[in-house]
């Protein structure tokens, strides 16, 4: 996942930061923590982060149709 979100940014993401966010974001409720069949560390959104996540692409799209 770091790797998508970097290849989509001018600057890329330090992965120290990048897991601390995901832990941030599971504290907060917005991510579920889990172990996958290969039984490496991943993240889900919850439906709580799923709306949040709607609303700021929804955000997102309305100020690129403002430019």
């Amino acid at each position: 996942m770091l790797e998508m979100i970097n290849s989509a940014r001018q600057s890329g993401i330090h992965g120290t930061n990048f897991r601390t966010s995901c832990h941030t974001l599971v504290e907060n409720g917005l991510l579920n923590k889990y172990r996958n069949a290969s039984l490496k560390l991943a993240f889900r959104l919850t439906d709580d982060g799923r709306e949040r996540a709607g609303e700021i692409y929804r955000k997102r799209l309305e100020e690129e149709q403002e430019k």
